[in-house]
């Protein structure tokens, strides 16, 4: 038993001395209420055969199938005509001179002229 709940135990003895008697569920409520409760539960055995999510056993008719086809479609040209993605990487080189007499022209040229599989 939780320690925190020990003060609805200290009211035991107080509860069989309350007034009142012990009524099924729903005979409780104003007296003009209507009880439902057992109604409810016949009303589910008498198997209500709506469908909610539709069933597949029943067959689509023509003008629907053609509208869903039709939209597929239209989805699948707007979809073609969307651009491949490019992945693209950016490369930056922080190249330095090793002092103030280094030729900067003949650096960059030598910088320009690397290749590598997949640098534009």
């Amino acid at each position: 038993m939780v320690v925190g709940h020990n003060h609805i135990k200290s009211y035991e003895k107080e509860k069989v001395s309350l007034p009142g008697v012990k009524k099924a569920l729903g005979k409780y409520g104003p007296t003009s209420a209507e009880d439902t409760t057992e109604s409810r539960a016949t009303d589910s055995k008498d198997g209500d055969d709506s469908d909610l999510f539709g069933s597949d056993e029943e067959g689509e008719s023509e003008e629907a199938r053609r509208l869903r086809e039709e939209c597929l479609a239209q989805h699948e040209s707007k979809k073609a005509k969307i651009p491949a993605l490019v992945a693209k990487s950016s490369l930056l080189l922080d190249v330095r001179p090793w002092s103030d007499d280094t030729d900067t022209a003949k650096l960059e040229e030598c910088v320009r002229s690397m290749h590598a599989d997949g640098l534009v």
